[in-house]
């Protein structure tokens, strides 16, 4: 199992492929579709998944042409439907743009203790109430959980503080050398996050 992250367009948003033999996982695909495309036919991949982490919009942009691409199916936690739901109206609204290939639907849902392939799901909300971290071998990839020395925002529909800290608490219980992959920015791993990150520095108390 290998990932390969493709990181660009005005968010920074990190996109993974997850590759186990002819299959491809494609995490929280973001605006470099092409990209994405581009690397998915080079992996000479012959089955597909699209599951974001979460259902904000710079993590989906590229879920409907990677669908219409490659014929794949889209998954998201059942909580993050409503959020899914209500982006367009979000962005037109927050950001001012208006946005017209965003996806409204799942094609199905994946919750906690699911595996796909070889990826078990994690439900970490916080960020939103449907967040998830996809936990590999030795990786975790957690959308906008953490960060390297940060944590996710709260401060959008669905966000809760206490609930972020309550999951970067379960998933600072990995493996010290366990790499963590960022929704934005670069990867870290849990025991340099143990160290240096001021906020799970303090979640001794705070849980």
């Amino acid at each position: 199992m290998r990932v390969i992250r493709i990181s660009g367009g005005f968010f920074q948003t990190n996109t993974y492929i997850v590759v186990e033999g002819e299959s491809c996982i494609i995490v929280d695909p973001g605006e470099e579709v092409e990209k994405i495309i581009q690397a998915v036919k080079e992996l000479r991949c012959t089955s597909f998944k699209i599951i974001c982490t979460h259902a904000h919009f710079d993590h989906i942009l590229g879920v409907n042409p990677i669908k219409r691409e490659f014929g794949t199916t889209f998954l998201i936690h059942p909580e993050e439907l409503p959020i899914l739901r209500g982006q367009k109206e979000f962005v037109k609204t927050f950001w001012g743009l208006d946005i017209e290939d965003i996806p409204n639907f799942a094609d199905g849902f994946v919750d906690e203790g699911d595996e796909i392939g070889n990826l078990k799901v994690i439900h970490t909300p916080g960020h939103s109430p449907g967040s998830i971290t996809l936990l590999g071998d030795s990786f975790a990839i957690v959308g906008d959980l953490l960060f390297r020395e940060s944590v996710g925002r709260t401060d959008l529909p669905g966000g809760d503080s206490t609930t972020l800290l309550k999951s970067i608490h379960r998933i600072i219980q990995l493996p010290d050398d366990t790499i963590l992959y960022p929704g934005h920015g670069p990867e870290t791993t849990v025991g340099y996050e143990k160290k240096h990150n001021p906020i799970i520095l303090g979640l001794n108390h705070r849980i």
